[in-house]
């Protein structure tokens, strides 16, 4: 057998932490999470979406992040090593294909996001009167190829120059302050949300749950999200598990990663959903139907 090539570890397991939470924490939890919240009525689909998480969504990244943990090699080379067989390795493959077709959308939002932070410091977002005004305003910078296109590659640039400072300097470096940043922000919309009229509202919406408001189809959407929050079957978990040390306690290192993203989308809930109650938008409106 080969030897194993030693690979470049995570400083710490806080630095672990904070780029596996930095990946899960994305679109699937400030985005998409209340949306779908919202289309399956809040609390019920919550407690459904819980359940999902503790039964599956948990074992299969502990699963992801020993494999590669203990093949210490991308998804192809650990697929490969561990199935003693070359075809194994199309599976990591796929997983890598999976993961590629997700950021091809997810850059394109995270370059929104960027254009929309560059909009918000020349003051630009202060001045809506409705939220038709708001919807106006970004289907106009939607419709700007420059803009899409030019904050999209400043966006991929940014990402590369992550990614070529390496595992420490890099990715790990930048979850240790954004990561911390973004939790600051998000407590500071929960608490801005909290004080708006109607807030009651929002938090009884996402905290009472009503069980008739399920359907069959919110099983399927519950499981989805699970997978989707934790960044499960994207290779992305195998690649960073194989920067653990052997010696790393696994569930030490993952429950405090499904904690911390299960916190963060319930203050997203939060934050969002006392902002809908408080301007009189529909929670079953989705994401961008005002």
């Amino acid at each position: 057998m080969k030897e194993y090539v030693e690979r470049e570890n995570w400083k710490s397991r806080l630095g672990f932490i904070f780029a596996a939470l930095g990946s899960a924490v994305g679109l699937g939890s400030i985005w998409r999470f209340p949306y779908i919240v919202g289309e399956n009525g809040g609390a019920a689909f919550i407690l459904l979406y819980l359940f999902c998480l503790l039964l599956i969504g948990f074992p299969v990244l502990v699963s992801e992040i020993l494999v590669g943990r203990t093949a210490q090699s991308s998804p192809y080379g650990s697929f490969r090593l561990l199935g003693r067989n070359r075809k194994w390795g199309w599976g990591g493959y796929l997983t890598i294909f999976t993961g590629f077709i997700i950021s091809s959308f997810y850059s394109v939002i995270a370059g929104w996001t960027l254009g929309h932070l560059f909009q918000a410091l020349k003051g630009n977002l202060t001045h809506f009167t409705s939220a038709q005004d708001a919807l106006h305003h970004f289907q106009a910078l939607g419709g700007s190829a420059w803009w899409c296109v030019g904050f999209h590659f400043i966006f991929m640039v940014l990402c590369v120059l992550v990614l070529i400072s390496g595992v420490r300097k890099g990715i790990e470096v930048g979850s240790k302050i954004m990561m911390p940043l973004l939790i600051l922000v998000l407590i500071v919309l929960v608490i801005k949300g909290l004080t708006l009229p109607s807030s009651f509202k929002a938090l009884k919406f996402l905290f009472a749950p009503d069980f008739k408001s399920l359907t069959p189809a919110a099983i399927v959407l519950a499981l989805g999200q699970a997978f989707f929050t934790l960044s499960l079957g994207q290779g992305t978990m195998v690649t960073y598990g194989s920067y653990l040390s052997r010696r790393e306690d696994i569930p030490k290192s993952v429950i405090p990663v499904v904690l911390l993203n299960t916190a963060i989308s319930l203050l997203v809930g939060v934050a969002v959903f006392c902002i809908v109650f408080s301007v009189g938008l529909k929670p079953e409106a989705g994401p961008i139907d005002f």
